[in-house]
Formats: structure tokens, C-alpha cells, sequence
């Protein structure tokens, strides 16, 4: 049986709305083959969107999401609609004349962004600006230099450190017993031993305001508003920097695959760690009050597939009801 693929497309639609359902005036693309496909509309609520996709590919008969049917929620696959999870898609028009398979498809990526509209709040000790996990439970990092574990299930904090006696601005755990920490008013990046409550000053940079340690690099905040990241090894000898078109970063963390920054407006942005490329998945539309003279998100990480940031002036943790494996 015989597969042919006629084109193949990266489209990226974004959406600023408010809080609420649907949004603007439809976004559509006209693609080879005869499909025009059009993100007709936003439920944030349900973080889907609605497809509307017309062709005149001979005998088209099947719509395909990821190499899935998926079945139209109204009309025909000539002219009808689709609904499809917030995130990126593979969608292909096919036809199955007599002994081929979708011997005519239009395959587009799809990437669109659905804002969330809700959190879950968890209150924690003290207001944070420093956050990450340990695969498990999440850790955060006080005003005051204190580092506590926070269990999801039991709604408890338990205190792992309480020696560093100034502001954490980035936290980034590296294994077990050992975790990364930058304070900014200081200017320094270092090393807590969790285990042995000891810890180590490995550079000085000029203001790290957010870190992360990915693929046995620490990435740091270079300067408020610099929208760039310092490299540093394990060690803290910097190795190169990663500019990025994002505005004041605030937060960094990461999955497998990318770095996700935190800006300190609340939005949120999926980063390419080798180009600096971003891509905007998250849209603060009023959800979060935006930050301002010590107000607002400070730091963000990504525990099982979700989203959790913390505010600098407020003694509670948020999970957003964004799925990252969504985008990747």
C-alpha cells in the first residue's frame, strides 16, 4: 500500500484573549493540496480548539491527528470541524481510493496556544523566589535563605536548610543531596549539601535572578532586563552565554528537551538551549498579577508534565493547568 505526502508545514498561531471562552476572529492557513484549515475557536476552559477544515481533495473520507482518525464533531471531512487538546498536532487529510491509503494528505503541525484560566494554590512557609523539584516532591527557596521540600499530597512543608541567610533568586536541584542556588543581592551562584548543611560559593555573575542546571550546565539570569543567560560548568566557570528575545527573565526551568523561562510579567516561554529560540506558550492574561518594585512570579519548575510558579510576595505555590507534554 502506497503513501504519498503532498506537503508538509510548520504553522504557529498564538491567541491573546481574556479569561474566559472563545476569542478573536479566526486565524486561517491555506496550504498545498486544496485544505484550508482555520483555529476557529478557544475554549480555555477545556484547553481545546476547535478545527475548521475545508478541501476538495477527490473522495477525501478521513481526518488525521497524529496518525489517529479523528472523528469530525460536525460536517463532513470536505467542510467540517475537528476538536483537538491545546498543544502540537500533526493533522492530514486523506482519501483511500481502491488499494492505496491516504494516497492524498495535506499534513500540517499545528501549534496554538490555549492560556489557562485556573490554579490550584498550595500554601507554603514563606514567600518564594526559588523554585524546583526532586522528581517527586517540589522544593522551594525563601526570602530569607530557608529551603523547604513541599509534599503535594499532604499539603506539608519540611525544612532541608536554613543557613544561607540572604534571598534565594534561582534554586535548581542536582541529585539527591545536592542543590544549585543564586542570590542576587550578592551576586553569587553556589552549592548547598543538603546532607552535610554545608554550602560553597562556585562564581559571581552580575545579578542571578533565576537558575536552572540542564544537561550538566547551569544556565542563570545575566542581568534584570537582558533577556540573556550565562552559562556556567558544574564548576561555575562560565562557558558562554544564550541571548533569547524574552524581556526580563525571572524564572528558569526544564524538561528533556527545552528550558521553560519565566518572565516577569508572568508569561510563560518554551526555549531552544542551543539557538535561544522561544516560543510563547503561556499568556499571564490578568490570571497572575504582573510583577513590579518586589510584586508578582518569581520563579517557576516543571513537576510530572505540569507547570508550578511562586510569587515573590505571597506564601503560596501555583499549579497551572497548562500540560507541557502538550507542547513537546
Amino acid at each position: 500500500m502506497r503513501r504519498s505526502i503532498l506537503s508538509s508545514i510548520l504553522v504557529g498561531l498564538f491567541f491573546v484573549h481574556g479569561c474566559g471562552g472563545s476569542g478573536s476572529s479566526p486565524k486561517t492557513v491555506q496550504l498545498d493540496g486544496n485544505v484550508t484549515i482555520t483555529i476557529d475557536k478557544i475554549n480555555k476552559q477545556a484547553n481545546t480548539a476547535e478545527i475548521h477544515i475545508v478541501t476538495d481533495i477527490n473522495e477525501a473520507t478521513y481526518v488525521f491527528d497524529n496518525n489517529k482518525i479523528i472523528p469530525m464533531s460536525r460536517g463532513t471531512v470536505h467542510d467540517g470541524y475537528i476538536v483537538i487538546k491545546s498543544g502540537k498536532h500533526y493533522i492530514k487529510v486523506c482519501s483511500d481510493k481502491p488499494g492505496t491509503i491516504c494516497s492524498f494528505e495535506q499534513g500540517i503541525l499545528v501549534s496554538h496556544n490555549v492560556d489557562a484560566n485556573a490554579y490550584k494554590k498550595y500554601t507554603i512557609e514563606s514567600p518564594s523566589g526559588a523554585l524546583t523539584n526532586d522528581g517527586s516532591k517540589l522544593v522551594y527557596g525563601t526570602n530569607d535563605g530557608s529551603i523547604y521540600t513541599f509534599d503535594l499530597d499532604s499539603n506539608k512543608s519540611s525544612l532541608m536548610y536554613s543557613e544561607i541567610s540572604s534571598r534565594l533568586g534561582g534554586l535548581a536541584y542536582f541529585n539527591e543531596n545536592t542543590y544549585y542556588y543564586s542570590l542576587n543581592r550578592s551576586a553569587t551562584i553556589g552549592v548547598v549539601n543538603v546532607s552535610t548543611q554545608t554550602t560553597k560559593k562556585i562564581a559571581k555573575t552580575t545579578f542571578p535572578d533565576g537558575l536552572d542546571v540542564f544537561n550538566k550546565k547551569i544556565y542563570s539570569v545575566t542581568t534584570d532586563r537582558s533577556g540573556e543567560l550565562t552559562i556556567f560548568d558544574l564548576e561555575g566557570k562560565k562557558t558562554g552565554t544564550l541571548s533569547t528575545s524574552i524581556p526580563d527573565i525571572t524564572g528558569i526551568t526544564h524538561t528533556s528537551k527545552f528550558l521553560y523561562i519565566l518572565s516577569e510579567d508572568g508569561n510563560i516561554y518554551q526555549v531552544d538551549s542551543t539557538l535561544g529560540k522561544s516560543e510563547r506558550i503561556f499568556t499571564n492574561d490578568n490570571l497572575f498579577t504582573k510583577g513590579n518594585n518586589n510584586q508578582g512570579l518569581e520563579a517557576i519548575t516543571i513537576l510530572d508534565n505540569y507547570i508550578y510558579v511562586s510569587y515573590i510576595d505571597d506564601i503560596g505555590i501555583y499549579k497551572i493547568d497548562i500540560n507541557v507534554h502538550d507542547y513537546e
